[in-house]
């Protein structure tokens, strides 16, 4: 569920909420109940949660398990790209000169 204190202030940030996908994707009795509370909290909620689901609804979210093998092999290459643009990016780019006030 969200934190009490949780604002979402566009449909997008909605839509990245571990919680709000999930309950899009699998509603149950008990995430219908507390959504529908914490939509009925405001009156601009309800357009925000639609506009969410449709969101979530494109994106069309997947989640799977990786073995530990496959999870550091991801991850090797994903290091190799970094490294790879990091080294690719001109230097320019990377000094920026600090100019006092």
């Amino acid at each position: 569920m969200i934190p009490p204190s949780t604002t979402y202030r566009t449909p997008e940030e909605l839509a990245a909420a571990p919680a709000f996908i999930h309950w899009t994707q699998n509603p149950t009795p008990d995430t219908d109940a507390h959504w529908q509370r914490w939509m009925e909290a405001d009156a601009n909620r309800p357009a925000l949660v639609r506009q969410a689901q449709q969101l979530v609804q494109i994106i069309r979210f997947e989640s799977f398990l990786l073995n530990l093998t496959d999870r550091q092999r991801l991850e090797a290459q994903f290091q190799k790209k970094l490294i790879e643009h990091n080294d690719s990016t001109p230097k320019k780019l990377l000094e920026v000169p600090i100019k006092p006030l």
